[in-house]
């Protein structure tokens, strides 16, 4: 039903501002939806307006409520190697200052979605770089953060996870190439693999 919704209304209706229209709780049952209409012309061209040079997701302001994050990474599921690109080219857009302000809600939707991003080889190297971004600019303190995350990349084993697609090891010496082209915070990123390495 949704499908069929979004091939014969998208074109019709600003679905962005429908969404902004929404109650919270309304806009998270509207984003789980958004999965369902990943197939239709009509749903992949808008998602790619949205994910393009000049939309909303271009700069990092659109990532810093909850909302934003989370809606964000459900359209990300219909092209998640195009949507990763948007994402590092937002957080590589800005300082490690600007980055370190991506907070609360917003920062742990996007870790979650990163991680989990992560797992196929076909978007690991896409979602390890913007791991490494956000890394960069650390400001939680648990071990599930994004610098947690990021080094733990090393310690994973196809034994205890055997959805990777990619070899543990290519994956190591991914993240620890990463850690050392981009060395300005240099003791958050490497401090996950001093012990692995």
């Amino acid at each position: 039903m949704w499908k069929s919704w979004f091939e014969q209304y998208a074109h019709m209706v600003d679905v962005l501002q429908l969404r902004d229209s929404l109650e919270a709780r309304m806009q998270e049952h509207f984003d789980a939806m958004l999965t369902f209409a990943q197939e239709p012309k009509a749903a992949t061209a808008w998602a790619d307006r949205l994910m393009g040079e000049g939309g909303m997701f271009a700069s990092l302001a659109a990532y810093k409520t909850a909302s934003g994050a989370s809606f964000f990474f459900t359209i990300a599921q219909a092209k998640p190697k195009a949507a990763l690109r948007r994402f590092a080219a937002a957080l590589g857009a800005e300082t490690i200052e600007v980055r370190h302000e991506l907070v609360g809600n917003a920062r742990r939707t996007a870790v979650h979605w990163l991680e989990q991003l992560a797992v196929p080889s076909e978007t690991f190297f896409e979602a390890a770089e913007c791991l490494l971004l956000l890394a960069e600019a650390e400001n939680e303190s648990w071990s599930n953060n994004s610098t947690g995350v990021f080094s733990r990349y090393s310690a994973w084993d196809m034994a205890l996870s055997p959805r990777l697609s990619c070899r543990p090891s290519t994956k190591l010496t991914t993240c620890a190439d990463y850690c050392a082209a981009r060395s300005p915070s240099e003791g958050n990123c490497r401090s996950g693999f001093g012990q692995e390495l």
